[in-house]
């Protein structure tokens, strides 16, 4: 998870392009030459789908959270859709495998 000390000091690396700075929940902040932005990943009807939130520093760490909160209650409120369906993207929580078993299985539930 991001800190604020974090979010300020976050520079991109010599020679990249963008650098992604991943929070929870599918919220990150994306550093590039023009500045700090804040996203949220999610997934609807099988697709990837982005929400911008804003700039930093105009929108800090705190404030991120809770725009990321209230697209989620908002994306639940107006589909339809269960809470316990909707899952911010990525979508599949790992596990790891134990000596028994010959691959990684994906919970999606």
């Amino acid at each position: 998870m991001l800190t604020d000390a974090k979010v300020k000091a976050a520079k991109l690396d010599e020679g990249k392009g963008q650098k992604k700075l991943s929070d929870s929940h599918g919220l990150y902040l994306l550093v590039n030459k023009s500045g700090k932005y804040w996203r949220f990943d999610y997934r609807y009807a099988g697709k990837r789908k982005t929400l911008s939130i804003g700039t930093y520093p105009e929108i800090k760490l705190k404030k991120a959270r809770e725009a990321r909160d209230s697209a989620e209650k908002l994306f639940i409120k107006y589909t339809g859709l269960p809470q316990h369906i909707y899952k911010p993207f990525p979508s599949y929580i790992w596990k790891t495998p134990t000596t028994s078993q010959a691959s990684y299985k994906c919970n999606t539930t």
